[in-house]
């Protein structure tokens, strides 16, 4: 039983922290991706949008 029970523990163990990183992961990245967009937006307002868009 001791096998059966440690064995199931990490399993979940494992499952969840994956869980944890990969939300951390995307989390990172969504940040890094919006990083920079308010400062855009802020010159956007001020300088209006350029010919290229």
């Amino acid at each position: 039983m001791n096998k059966d029970w440690w064995s199931r523990f990490k399993k979940s163990f494992n499952n969840k922290l994956v869980n944890v990183l990969l939300i951390f992961s995307a989390e990172d990245e969504f940040v890094r991706r919006h990083k920079n967009k308010g400062a855009m937006l802020d010159e956007q307002k001020r300088y209006g949008k350029s010919d290229k868009d």
